[in-house]
């Protein structure tokens, strides 16, 4: 199985922004790694350091992942952790919106 971001409560994509973070950042806790391996052998979709900013908000912070052929791929978070904002992004819907 492949995972995008892990935390210690769930794997998820974008997670709670403000407050979990993202792949080999340090934190007041202690230091948060990627969990999981995010590459495939041969990928359809390639991810690499996904940053997506509203004008001074970063809504997503370094998201990396591969999706391979035939692979169904969840994500699951709280509201407004940025999973549609993953997903508009893949389908450059973000490029429409001027503050983006």
């Amino acid at each position: 199985m492949n995972t995008a971001i892990a935390t210690d409560k769930a794997v998820e994509v974008g997670a709670d922004i403000d407050n979990i973070p993202m792949n080999d950042t340090t934190t007041e806790a202690g230091p948060r790694e990627t969990v999981g391996d995010i590459t495939v052998e041969n990928p359809r979709i390639v991810c690499r350091n996904v940053n997506v900013y509203y004008e001074d908000k970063h809504a997503i912070k370094d998201v990396s992942i591969d999706i391979g052929t035939n692979e169904v791929v969840a994500m699951i978070g709280p509201s407004g952790c940025g999973k549609s904002t993953f997903l508009r992004c893949l389908n450059r819907m973000n490029d429409i919106i001027e503050t983006c």
